[in-house]
């Protein structure tokens, strides 16, 4: 796969671990605190155990290195993508007690 740009273009605002980050003219931001204090699949992709606004900023920075993430000419792997709908699907399953879900919240 070959990126072009090291560094993000334009502007990008997204949710990261119910954090909002924006990045903008290459600068990495987060304007809220995570919602989610653990999750073993962060954990397992990002080696993160706690997550704060560090550990968010370095998710971003990891996404934006190895995968493109904001950069021009991305080259996207659709073998990788979740269905469409997966997490409202994962939401209404928790609201109905059909399985708990691992990661810990501050809600």
């Amino acid at each position: 796969m070959k990126i072009e740009s090291r560094t993000p273009v334009g502007e990008h605002e997204f949710y990261c671990c119910g954090a909002r980050v924006l990045i903008k003219d290459g600068a990495i931001g987060v304007l809220i605190e995570p919602r989610t204090s653990y999750c073993p699949l962060h954990e397992a992709i990002y080696w993160t155990k706690i997550l704060d606004r560090e550990a968010v900023k370095r998710t971003a920075e990891i996404k934006i290195k190895d995968l493109g993430f904001c950069r021009e000419n991305r080259v996207f792997d659709e073998s990788s993508v979740v269905p469409y709908g997966s997490s409202e699907i994962a939401k209404v399953r928790l609201q109905f007690g059909l399985y708990e879900l691992p990661c810990e919240t501050s809600m």
